[in-house]
C-alpha cells in the first residue's frame, strides 16, 4: 500500500499511476479517502493505493514525494492507514 496526501485539482491522478507503472507497479485500486483543507487554505486529497509488483516501493514513494503537487508519500500495511494522519 501506498497513500498519497496532495494538493486538490493539481492532476496528480493521472501523472502517479503513469510514473508507479514506469518503475514496474501496477496500480490494482485507488480511491480519494478524504479531501481537507490544509493550514494555509489549500485543498487536500488523501488517496491509498493498492501495488503489486516488483522492486523497491520505498524509493517508488520517495519518488513520488517530489513531484509537485504531492504533500507526502508513504508506505505501510493496508490496516495503518486507517488512523487519521
Amino acid at each position: 500500500m501506498l497513500r498519497l496526501r496532495y494538493a486538490g485539482g493539481s492532476g496528480i491522478l493521472r501523472t502517479v499511476p503513469q510514473l508507479c507503472t514506469r518503475r514496474g507497479w501496477a496500480v490494482q485500486d485507488l480511491a480519494i479517502a478524504r479531501e481537507s483543507v490544509s493550514d494555509d487554505g489549500a485543498g487536500v486529497a488523501a488517496v491509498p493505493l493498492r501495488l503489486a509488483g516488483r522492486g523497491d516501493l520505498t524509493a517508488l514513494a520517495s519518488e513520488l514525494a517530489e513531484v509537485e503537487g504531492v504533500r507526502s508519500a508513504r508506505t505501510g500495511h493496508e490496516d495503518a492507514f486507517d488512523v487519521e494522519e
